[in-house]
């Protein structure tokens, strides 16, 4: 494939930080409502003494953060029986990760120094549009420096354009995720590849993100976790949003995704993971948590209707929002399947009035426990009361809705309000070396200006599918209400008939079956949602030629005499003219 010199340009987010002052790169994220602050060494939402996640005042300035911090807990068990893991911590210590992927030594373990990949690479839905359509006629001849210095397998440009080579990983670790074309294992755009986000579980993702961070970090460092040692993991992780608006909780979440690759020489079992969110919500003084267990999710509330400021901290005055924490994917064994274990822990700090055995972990047992719904006592925890009694041992925390005072909440069962942090988990699974496992979680804000503090959170546990289910299905069905591709079927009626289509991926040609849909027209779609085919009049099943169709992603759409629509993706992953 044709393509024009590219610039020599380096991306705005790749700053290299110099030995003697290491710290790891950071970015911000910020397409729809929400603004938020990554670290390269995997510590969400944390600048070293505030909280940076949350909805910017008019000049983009964040004044209040209900989520000070946010990160990755992790532990398993060794052949030997040995507790091994690594957690990220928030009290301004070093903690047991470092930007960057794994050496091969696992006899020396050192301090966490600098990395080449010390960076986060931005990709943006502009710049991918932009590609697609200076690739759809087959030849490349604009610049598009984002996309050919992505940091996917074996890309034979990055080197080019950053200045250093990209580390040569196994075949099972493809880097940044990226669309393969041609199934060569490599990324080159010149070949139709393209960056993509995991999508863990899905073949397309036909609804692209405005805007999506990459970077990777690892635990083959010191840990000063007390008890625990380092697993030898490289964790990938993928940064998301759409460009929503406020009326849809799409528009006020950011996915993140995680990849973590097993780079050791050994097979571990009963892997747990889970993400440990430090809430302050306004003031947090007065914050209450609970859980959706049917969502996986648990959040964080006011326990009135006035949130006021204090300890230097800007409340949300009056009717203040409800904030969550969903894991959308569960960790997955080597067949793919989720786990269904897991749930959601309160965590209090340690210098909290609490029972000693409900406060903060202080070394590796203690968080294997809290990741495996017990408190750091190794008491389970329980239903009832504040949860730490005894009683039937549950996987979530006050599931009940706290506007009903005959389910169990901390409003029915009286608990004194303050600081609150929370631990969403998963697991156990095993997981060999050189495997690796997936997890997804969001974060969201909902409040409405006339809604009380409890009309909120009852307002979050109603529209908290309008996150999940689209995640869940792959983003597979009716346009969103956000950043459509096809923008030209929003207005069609839509229908619950099943298009199925296959094989999928394909290379030349693909087979549609649609039973009862009396099917008017087919139309095949690119993913920027131009018109590049159409069959009139089809059978209700058949087959339809794509060989002169350019590998990537399309979507078929059947409308039917009635004037209702389906939409289907698919993928021609090979066969480039």
């Amino acid at each position: 494939m044709k393509r024009r010199l590219l610039l020599i340009t380096l991306l705005g987010c790749t700053q290299i930080w110099a030995q003697s002052s290491f710290q790891p790169d950071t970015a911000w994220i910020h397409v729809n409502n929400i603004k938020a602050l990554v670290s390269a060494d995997g510590r969400l939402f944390w600048d070293g003494q505030n909280g940076q996640f949350g909805i910017p005042d008019e000049n983009g300035s964040l004044t209040i953060s209900p989520i000070k911090s946010a990160g990755l807990w992790l532990a398993a068990i060794d052949p030997g029986g040995n507790l091994r893991g690594a957690v990220h911590t928030f009290d301004g210590s070093d903690d047991d990760f470092c930007p960057g992927i794994s050496t091969s030594d696992w006899t020396n373990t050192g301090p966490c120094v600098n990395s080449v990949l010390n960076r986060i690479w931005r990709i943006t839905k502009e710049e991918l549009v932009a590609f697609f359509i200076d690739q759809s006629d087959g030849q490349i001849e604009g610049n598009h420096p984002a996309i050919y210095a992505w940091p996917g397998r074996g890309n034979p440009h990055f080197a080019g354009i950053l200045g250093f080579e990209l580390p040569d990983v196994p075949s099972y670790d493809h880097l940044a995720p990226f669309f393969d074309a041609n199934g060569d294992e490599i990324y080159n755009p010149d070949d139709g590849d393209f960056p993509m986000r995991f999508h863990f579980g899905c073949s397309v993702d036909p609804y692209l993100a405005e805007e999506m961070l990459w970077f990777v970090f690892n635990d083959a460092v010191i840990h000063t976790t007390p008890g625990f040692s380092p697993l030898y993991f490289d964790v990938q992780c993928v940064v998301s949003a759409y460009a929503c608006s406020a009326d849809n909780l799409l528009g006020n979440t950011i996915y993140v995704e995680y990849y973590l690759i097993n780079k050791s020489i050994v097979d571990y079992n009963e892997l747990h993971a889970g993400i440990y969110a430090d809430l302050s919500l306004g003031c947090s003084n007065d914050d209450y948590i609970g859980s959706i267990p049917e969502y996986h999710t648990g959040y964080v509330y006011n326990s009135d209707n006035n949130d006021g400021g204090c300890s230097n901290q800007e409340g949300y005055g009056s009717n203040p929002p409800a904030v969550s924490v969903a894991l959308l994917r569960q960790l997955t064994d080597p067949w793919l399947f989720e786990t269904e274990q897991g749930g959601v822990m309160p965590v209090f700090d340690l210098q909290s009035s609490e029972p000693p055995g409900k406060k903060h972990p202080e070394n590796g047992t203690q968080y294997y426990y809290n990741l495996t719904s017990r408190w750091k006592d190794n008491s389970p925890l329980t239903f009832g009361g504040d949860g730490y009694m005894d009683g039937i041992p549950v996987k979530f925390i006050y599931p009940g809705n706290p506007s009903n005072p005959l389910e169990w909440s901390e409003v029915s069962t009286i608990q004194s309000p303050g600081k609150r942090g929370i631990l969403i988990s998963s697991g156990p699974v095993d997981i060999d070396s050189g495997r690796a496992t997936r997890m997804a979680v969001s974060f969201s804000i909902i409040q409405q200006s006339n809604n009380n503090h409890l009309q909120n959170v009852q307002l979050l546990a109603d529209s908290m599918s309008q996150i999940a289910i689209p995640y869940e299905y792959c983003f597979d069905g009716p346009p969103l209400p956000c950043s459509p591709i096809i923008s030209s079927t929003v207005n069609y009626p839509k229908t619950d008939k099943t298009l199925v289509l296959f094989p999928n991926p394909t290379t030349n040609q693909i087979r549609y079956q649609c039973s009862d849909c009396n099917p008017a027209v087919l139309i095949i779609y690119d993913r920027i949602g131009r018109r590049v085919a159409q069959i009139d009049h089809p059978e209700e099943q058949g087959l339809i030629g794509i060989d002169q169709l350019f590998p990537g992603a399309y979507f078929l759409q059947m409308i039917t005499i009635e004037g209702k629509v389906i939409v289907k993706p698919f993928i021609i992953s090979n066969g480039i003219k």
